[in-house]
């Protein structure tokens, strides 16, 4: 779950001509660069790049990075943490050359750590990899037994799965000796080395003055590009490449951004751009796959691409639309978890007709930060952020026994929404009925984006027991979360639970009539699997074409080498 992009510039010396791409007055636009000064000196890419990725960040915090080329030079900046802290100015200027490739890290194989930033390079072969390779052990093993063969030994330097692809690259760009390549003879080098990879993979790289760009035959994770007069983009997500088409003043509809194919490998040069699906021919006959089948992430459309993609936000009203079905028509308001629930949110308000309300925030303290919570590395920096982020400051009349429907869009360590069910009941509020637009997550993903087991609340318990789990907050329960499903696991009541944490002053609500439980005054729904691709569906978008493993109990579909070194065990 990383941001990759790529940039090349066909044609530096028209830049600043009148009525073309105005690139310097998109990259001016972010805040601390002067895009006229990089456009001069010739760090047009570098400018593109870091834009990219600031606009990626939502994929990830952890370290971010770019590979420019000029005159088969390649140079390097790496950094952990966000691009807004990683590169200035001056950084910036120094990284000359028309093409290059950069990277936002969520780690998933590896942890966060200097050695695991990518880009990653070997010899002329830079890398910005998305996703998780799932037979990388043997690849690993392969690889190393090889460079020893070649070289006398192995210079894989990190514990990521990423790593491997440039080395993979280079060892069979080796076995092809030729000097000079077409881009063909390069597609060709790139798919030989590709199909040998199981797993998921959307990958930006760069490779004998040429950029490329591929997408895994299952098309797990997006990839989009575009060409903007003399410049090409590739893009985790869309609406980056909008908000530079519309920053840099470029009229090109919106139907001109494309996505990736899965299984196709683009080339682009100075010449030419080139795009094949040989990959995808070679990886279905390798593996003697007799049906075409595209698995795209869901839970990318509904958790985790960015909400600024129109399309992304209309997908989610949709699905805020169907929740509305099951809501109690005497509600005061729709509130949505900011920015997460806000478009889910807008739907069941617009189907229900019932008033949303901002009753939670983004504090002040937050509001330029550009991280997400559930990034963050331990459960102990994810409370101490989810603390820090939400505000309740509207006044008390807003809250004090208002019926009111909570949007979001998907639980999975149960950590946001047990704050927010805690924050509204002491404002007061009398009736939750939470509506969340991804079904129960109950299963890890190993294609990229990985969390624990242990940490999953729908793992653990089943739909009426997490209902029952949140149901207990609500009436004021404040135990650990291990004490509060030990509970549950017994088979004990909420009233019984409820009891049991007045007498061990495990209680959060003061006002004794707030601990009574009643029925209906807390509900807890998901959206089904099958009205989930009922969206799908009315979102012009088809169902069968999403991956929807995380949501599959005890799912099989994962090989055995697929339990890596999970980035997030810390």
């Amino acid at each position: 779950m990383c941001g990759v992009c790529g940039a090349y510039i066909l044609d530096h010396d028209t830049l600043n001509h009148e009525g073309k791409l105005d690139i310097a007055g998109a990259l001016s636009t972010l805040k601390g660069i002067d895009g006229e000064r990089l456009v001069d000196k010739g760090a047009t890419a570098a400018g593109v790049l870091y834009y990219f990725l600031t606009g990626l960040v939502n994929r990830g915090p952890d370290s971010t990075g770019m590979v420019i080329g000029h005159d088969n030079d390649l140079k390097i900046h790496k950094r952990m943490g966000i691009a807004k802290k990683a590169y200035t100015q001056k950084i910036l200027e120094n990284m000359v050359g028309d093409f290059g490739t950069g990277h936002d890290r969520y780690a998933t194989i590896g942890l966060p750590r200097k050695q695991n930033i990518q880009p990653f390079i070997d010899l002329d072969v830079a890398v910005s990899h998305n996703g998780n390779l799932t037979n990388q052990k043997e690849q690993r093993d392969r690889i190393i037994k090889e460079e020893k063969r070649i070289y006398g030994g192995s210079d894989l330097t990190s514990a990521t799965d990423s790593e491997l692809i440039p080395h993979k690259i280079s060892l069979e760009k080796f076995t092809n000796r030729a000097e000079s390549k077409s881009l063909k003879e390069l597609d060709d080098i790139i798919s030989n080395a590709l199909v040998e990879f199981r797993g998921a993979y959307s990958i930006t790289g760069m490779i004998d003055e040429s950029i490329f760009a591929a997408r895994d035959p299952y098309g797990r994770w997006p990839l989009f590009w575009a060409v903007l007069d003399n410049l090409v983009l590739f893009s985790s997500e869309r609406h980056p490449i909008m908000n530079f088409i519309r920053d840099s003043n470029y009229q090109l509809g919106v139907s001109s951004v494309k996505k990736v194919q899965p299984g196709e490998i683009i080339l682009v040069n100075e010449d030419n751009i080139y795009s094949s699906l040989l990959l995808m021919e070679k990886y279905f006959s390798k593996y003697n796959i007799k049906i075409r089948k595209i698995e795209e992430c869901s839970f990318d459309y509904s958790y985790i691409r960015s909400h600024k993609d129109e399309n992304i936000q209309d997908f989610r009203k949709i699905v805020g639309g169907i929740l509305s079905d099951s809501l109690p028509k005497d509600l005061d308001y729709i509130v949505p978890v900011p920015n997460s629930g806000m478009y889910y949110g807008v739907g069941l308000s617009e189907k229900s007709g019932i008033e949303i309300k901002e009753l939670i925030g983004i504090s002040e303290k937050y509001k330029n930060n550009p991280t997400r919570t559930f990034q963050k590395s331990s459960i102990k920096e994810r409370q101490k952020a989810i603390k820090k982020k939400y505000a309740f400051n509207q006044d008390d009349e807003y809250y004090h026994g208002k019926k009111i429907a909570l949007t979001d869009d998907t639980i999975v360590r149960n950590l946001t929404m047990f704050h927010n069910i805690k924050k509204l009941r002491l404002k007061g509020v009398s009736e939750i009925h939470a509506r969340i637009g991804t079904p129960a997550v109950v299963t890890p993903c190993f294609y990229g984006v990985h969390h624990l087991k242990e940490e999953m609340i729908a793992y653990r318990l089943d739909k009426m027991e997490v209902e029952k789990y949140f149901e207990s907050i609500f009436y004021g329960v404040d135990y650990k979360s291990e004490a509060l499903i030990s509970k549950i696991k017994k088979g004990k009541s909420i009233r019984k639970i409820v009891e049991e944490s007045v007498k061990d002053r495990r209680n959060y609500l003061k006002d004794k009539k707030m601990r009574e439980v009643k029925d209906g005054q807390f509900s807890l729904e998901y959206i089904s699997h099958m009205l989930y691709r009922k969206a799908f569906t009315d979102s012009g978008l088809n169902p069968d074409t999403k991956c929807y493993a995380c949501q599959i109990h005890n799912y099989q579909g994962y090989r055995k080498e697929v339990l890596p070194d999970i980035g997030r065990a810390e």
